[in-house]
């Protein structure tokens, strides 16, 4: 009939095809529209024709290959239908072992064996067996043609999830995928060439090829790969660390559908392109701006890996600071479910990016004290320095790790990077580092310790008990002797220890220019510059008391003609850091011309404080350098009040009313953006992110803004006085207690030790003296009152002598400054200086040095000072 005559004359073409098998090339077979066919009806097929076409022998090499495909159809889905481990072996075991498999069923059990890997141990006699058959097929060009693009997919996910050797499988998977990719990319679907750039990258294989294959295969059709591939892809060449443009590529697409992807898929890739460093303008923007609104669905692990990516990149802004809060207060409520990484991670973001909402830093560190009999040495080391970092005083938890490393099989597995980073955390919160292994350990693995590492441990000895001088001298001798191979990061690493850890040495500090000098001072990153100018210019600094004034002045000229060269490369929180080093460095008489060379790098932070990019830290810098070089930008101090008193995210705006009396705090009432609020809600936006700050950022805040004058804006007066608040707020709670951390050791002298949030000596007198420059004394408040009485009070007056623990001269004629202003002015019973401490402040504020007991022939320059701010306060025209 007419409808069996096609059948039949396809059956006569089949007839003739396995008549001729033989003579078929691999490449004919495998483009066949009826290979597929004839493997899945090969037994119903091989009986039809038997019965039919008696002119196709039964020994005939069609007959043969149907016969062996069912055999091997059969065998394949009977591996398929394997539900364990056990039934994948008998499978094997009836079917007689390795080598009555095609290369599809060896690779179908090796992938059915890696598929319940998790739900128990397998048998590795079969695994190696499968690995053995597989190598050898593999080595044969002439069995690849029984494999197509999914079976090799499948082959290379099994090996990366059963952790085999890489080669030969996956390298040999992944050029037969590209042969296939060449030859037909519409038969290759996104989920096979995904599954395999994993197991490229779970293997660590760099297959630069592969990935740029696919990136170009994602370009040519979009459509065709969903959310879940773009993100697995990303993420796979990020992990083999290839370099490729691959990601850029890829991310290029991912970006235009970004609403697509859920939470798992947006912190994989934002995870990739900050291990990458591909940065795209608007990825990470547009992931914050989705993630502030959605943080309580992200589980924790996605959420810490999303913040460690903006940290990485230095993504800043309301977003995500916005996230940063959220998530925080997210995963204070599930801690339990974070790792030890996740804290790792999530800690180091918050104190990279300088945003430390108060509600889970303690939530965090009472979760790494209760896991410390198991937390990695990694992980703890990353966790105290972000700590420290975040100037988080967490007492108990250093107690606890302390105590810890009193082990010495918890020492014996911390490497030079771990120790460098425990020692830095501890002395950078005024405590010291752990002694006995611990020091041991340092002390043995000495010689392994990279420059960047040598650096922080030397700044932290120097903070530390005499037990540790051993340690300090050492590691002084090993820098000292690799000096000449340091490149410009280790150089600025050395230069901003050396004056904090008090080390005598004065030819290390010459070795020290002179290698700079040899590398030249251009050279230098932007990074590394802020680091050397801060190294310099810090107040005493070593290096200038160790040289001859012409000689630190030509290094002093040399790295202002460094930073001015580099002005268009800083960014904005670093030309503040810049400008404010360089304002110390230089001395008084050219502070005019580096006004003048300094003026892109206003610009710069102009532009970036008006929208709001600057950080605390930043703002304040600026403002110190303004002051110093005797520049009044109005509109720059308005925009850093409102950015300072506006607060840093929606979560810092809330709480505080309760903490602060309204009386007290009565005067922020807002023109802080230019219309009338509430007191409550002033206090709750401006205060809270005040409180954020150590106590030297804000004595030198309030220092800036007095020495700035009587500003005429309203918001800049309000930033001073909410300053001067949170001062008397802070000194409440400062216990005066001298104590020596230095048990008599030489060259470690005595300090006041305080939490950083509490206040020393330099920051009360810092604070008293901007109330007097700032042109309040006229109205004293309850909270100011008590701020000066505190400042009054504080014992360190009254010491002299050599003593470290005494102030400076510029913190006693500070000090001073304030009491006439509030004697003069205050009622009658305000409280003034002890005898002691009143004759030690004028004699400094008149330029006599009591503690040498000499006079000196010209008044000191703070004499000046002194003038300026009782002419100011008194509003007469000459206080001479």
């Amino acid at each position: 009939s007419r409808s069996v005559s096609p059948l039949v004359a396809r059956l006569v073409l089949v007839c003739e095809i396995l008549k001729q098998l033989d003579e078929f090339s691999p490449w004919h077979l495998r483009r066949a529209p009826g290979e597929k066919c004839f493997r899945r009806f090969a037994v119903p097929l091989g009986a039809v024709l038997a019965r039919f076409t008696p002119a196709l022998h039964p020994a005939g090499p069609g007959m043969a290959w149907l016969a062996s495909s069912a055999r091997h159809t059969e065998l394949n889905a009977l591996l398929s239908r394997c539900r364990s481990t056990h039934e994948v072996e008998d499978v094997l075991r009836k079917a007689g072992g390795g080598g009555h498999l095609n290369m599809v069923n060896c690779i179908t059990a090796l992938h059915r064996l890696a598929t319940f890997s998790s739900r128990g141990p397998g048998r590795s006699d079969a695994i190696s067996s499968l690995q053995r058959r597989l190598a050898l097929a593999l080595s044969e060009e002439r069995e690849h043609v029984q494999v197509d693009a999914r079976a090799m997919a499948n082959l290379a996910w099994a090996t990366a999830r059963l952790k085999l050797p890489a080669r030969p499988l996956l390298p040999i998977a992944a050029k037969q995928l590209l042969s296939l990719l060449a030859l037909s990319p519409e038969d290759i679907g996104p989920q096979e060439l995904c599954n395999t750039a994993w197991a490229l990258s779970t293997c660590l294989v760099q297959d630069e090829h592969f990935f740029e294959a696919l990136a170009g295969r994602v370009q040519q059709a979009p459509e065709t790969f969903q959310p879940q591939h773009l993100s697995i892809f990303i993420w796979a060449v990020a992990r083999s660390s290839c370099k490729s443009t691959a990601p850029l590529r890829v991310v290029e697409v991912a970006a235009r559908r970004l609403p697509e992807f859920d939470h798992q898929h947006l912190s994989n890739i934002a995870w990739a392109v900050a291990r990458t460093q591909c940065a795209h303008p608007t990825l990470l923007g547009d992931i914050a701006e989705r993630a502030r609104f959605e943080a309580t669905e992200f589980k924790p692990q996605e959420a810490c890996s999303l913040m460690w990516a903006f940290a990485k990149l230095e993504t800043n802004g309301e977003a995500v600071e916005a996230c940063a809060s959220n998530f925080a207060t997210s995963l204070s409520q599930q801690i339990q479910k974070c790792n030890m990484q996740d804290h790792a991670n999530f800690l180091w973001a918050l104190a990279r990016l300088q945003v430390a909402p108060t509600s889970c830093i303690t939530v965090f560190s009472d979760s790494v004290r209760s896991h410390l009999g198991h937390i990695e040495p990694r992980h703890l080391s990353s966790v105290l320095w972000a700590l420290a970092t975040l100037a988080s005083h967490q007492e108990v938890l250093l107690s606890s790790v302390a105590e810890m490393l009193q082990g010495k099989n918890a020492c014996n597995l911390l490497n030079s990077q771990q120790i460098a980073n425990i020692s830095w955390a501890f002395a950078k919160v005024a405590q010291s580092p752990p002694s006995g292994p611990f020091l041991a350990r340092a002390e043995t693995i000495l010689s392994e310790f990279r420059p960047l590492e040598l650096s922080a441990l030397l700044w932290a000895c120097g903070c530390a008990t005499a037990a540790h001088a051993e340690l300090q001298s050492k590691t002084v001798a090993v820098v000292k002797d690799r000096l000449p191979r340091f490149e410009q990061g280790a150089l600025a690493g050395l230069a901003w220890s050396l004056p904090s850890s008090r080390c005598g040495d004065v030819e290390l500090r010459e070795a020290l220019i002179a290698q700079c000098a040899r590398l030249g001072w251009h050279t230098f990153g932007t990074r590394e510059l802020v680091g050397l100018s801060w190294a310099f210019a810090a107040p005493a600094s070593e290096f200038a008391a160790a040289h001859h004034p012409k000689t630190f002045a030509r290094v002093a000229a040399s790295i202002v003609d460094a930073c001015v060269a580099s002005s268009s490369k800083f960014s904005a929180n670093e030309s503040c850091a810049i400008m404010a080093a360089l304002t110390r460095l230089v001395q008084s008489r050219d502070i005019v011309a580096l006004a003048t060379r300094c003026r892109p790098m206003m610009a710069h932070a102009s532009a970036a404080v008006a929208d709001g990019r600057l950080s605390a830290t930043a703002v304040i810098q600026a403002l110190q350098a303004y002051a110093r070089m005797d520049v009044l930008d109005e509109d720059f101090m308005e925009s850093a009040a409102r950015l300072l008193l506006r607060g840093r995210s929606a979560s810092e705006r809330s709480g505080l009313a309760s903490s602060l009396a309204p009386q007290s705090h009565r005067h922020i009432t807002s023109h802080i953006d230019g219309r009338r609020r509430p007191a409550a809600d002033s206090r709750a936006e401006g205060l809270q992110s005040l409180m954020a700050l150590d106590a030297a950022q804000l004595s030198s805040l309030a220092l800036a803004l007095g020495r700035g004058g009587l500003s005429r804006r309203r918001s800049v007066r309000t930033l001073l006085l909410a300053v001067l608040a949170e001062g008397a707020r802070r000194a409440e709670k400062t216990p005066f207690v001298l104590q020596s951390r230095s048990a008599g050791a030489p060259g470690m002298p005595e300090v006041l030790c305080a939490a950083t949030e509490l206040l020393g000596p330099r920051e009360l007198a810092h604070l008293a003296f901007a109330w007097s420059l700032g042109g309040y004394t006229r109205r004293i408040r309850p909270e100011v009152d008590a701020l000066l009485s505190s400042a009054f009070a504080c014992p360190s007056w009254s010491v002299h002598g050599p003593a470290a623990s005494a102030p400076s001269r510029a913190e006693r004629t500070q000090i001073y400054v304030a009491f006439l202003a509030r004697a003069l002015l205050g009622p009658p019973g305000a409280p003034r200086l002890s005898a002691e401490a009143l004759d030690l402040s004028s004699a400094a504020a008149g330029g006599a040095d009591l503690v040498a007991a000499e006079e000196l022939e010209q008044p000191s320059a703070a004499a000046a000072e002194v003038a300026a701010a009782l002419s100011r306060a008194l509003g007469v025209s000459d206080w001479t």
